[in-house]
């Protein structure tokens, strides 16, 4: 083009315009931001999974695909984690131990680990007693024993309720069993505000956890006790900060004290045979409130509190886990 000719400008903005782009600026640096974040999300996801890919094998039930670890022979022990956990809560703790004498079958619960949880259901502890029930009747297991521990202490519960007759005995560790607050979970419930649930999920919420989680389970969770070497090299903490992870998780926080409620009605009609075990340190769930409310309650229950240890008695003290299990067997089979 000649040097001489008129080069063609673009048409000024006009103020409106110009205003416009300058209010939109702000929310589409935002929307640019979230998106970044989501696809981290995704990828850091895809990464933990590709590193801890699912350790045992997979039992499809009532359209849930649950997965598991088995090992051992023995009398059936089925073991059922806290919320927010995964069955490597136990296979770095305790499994080894048990599976000398029993065969140990511990699970994913629903929404946990590599088991899926369809919408359709609340998973209330009894929707998920269920699940396991029909899936232990899948694998073979009769009459095992159940142990629960933190929140899987309720579906421990809600299991003997409902198949009294197929169950030898439960164990108690740690459990949360009445209504009682729990400020430490009410900053959950904005994980299931409508339409921004799944925003914060996607986003936000899995890098708030990577930051605080180090922190609480050396403070809260596993307190006074120190964080084994075994959990730090066997657990995949990645996996917990999935979106799926995190959605189960909420959905179990906000209804924690209702399905308490909901059980505690009835422990007074248990009849088989409950071992209960509670950290008189225990920094997550008050021990006299809840596991000795808990044995002034039920009848058939024994209890055992053990001093200077947390919320974490299967990596604390596997020892008295062991023996619960052993008095829990004695005791089915003396009652049988």
């Amino acid at each position: 083009m000649p040097d001489d000719m008129p080069r063609t400008q673009p048409p000024p903005l006009s103020r409106h315009a110009a205003r416009e782009r300058r209010q939109n600026w702000p929310w589409m640096a935002a929307a640019a931001m979230l998106g970044g974040m989501a696809l981290a999300t995704r990828i850091a996801a895809w990464r933990a999974e590709r590193r801890s890919p699912p350790a045992g094998r997979f039992v499809t039930v009532d359209g849930v695909r649950l997965h598991y670890v088995e090992r051992g022979a023995g009398r059936a022990l089925i073991m059922l984690h806290g919320m927010g956990s995964l069955l490597q809560d136990f296979t770095s703790s305790v499994v080894d131990a048990l599976a000398h004498d029993y065969r140990v079958v511990v699970f994913d619960r629903p929404g946990y680990g590599y088991s899926t949880r369809p919408r359709r259901r609340a998973w209330t502890p009894q929707d998920q007693a269920r699940l396991i029930h029909m899936a232990a009747t899948r694998l073979g297991l009769e009459r095992p024993i159940v142990l629960g521990h933190s929140w899987g202490a309720l579906v421990a519960l809600a299991y003997a309720l409902a198949y009294p007759y197929q169950t030898a005995a439960i164990v108690l560790l740690g459990g949360y069993l009445f209504p009682l607050p729990r400020r430490d979970l009410a900053m959950m419930g904005i994980l299931r505000v409508p339409l921004l649930a799944p925003l914060l999920r996607a986003t936000l919420a899995p890098a708030i956890a990577r930051l605080v989680m180090p922190r609480l389970l050396r403070s809260v969770i596993f307190a006074p006790n120190p964080i084994p070497i075994r959990f730090r090299q066997e657990f995949p903490l990645e996996l917990t900060y999935r979106s799926s992870q995190l959605r189960a998780a909420s959905e179990e926080a906000l209804m924690i004290r209702s399905a308490a409620a909901v059980l505690s009605r009835h422990y007074a009609g248990l009849r088989v045979p409950v071992i209960i075990l509670a950290g008189v340190a225990d920094r997550v769930v008050a021990p006299h409130a809840q596991s000795g409310r808990f044995y002034r309650t039920a009848p058939n229950a024994a209890i055992r509190l053990l001093p200077r240890t947390g919320h974490m008695i299967h990596h604390a003290r596997p020892d008295a886990v062991c023996e619960a299990v052993d008095i829990a067997r004695e005791e089915a089979e003396a009652a049988s």
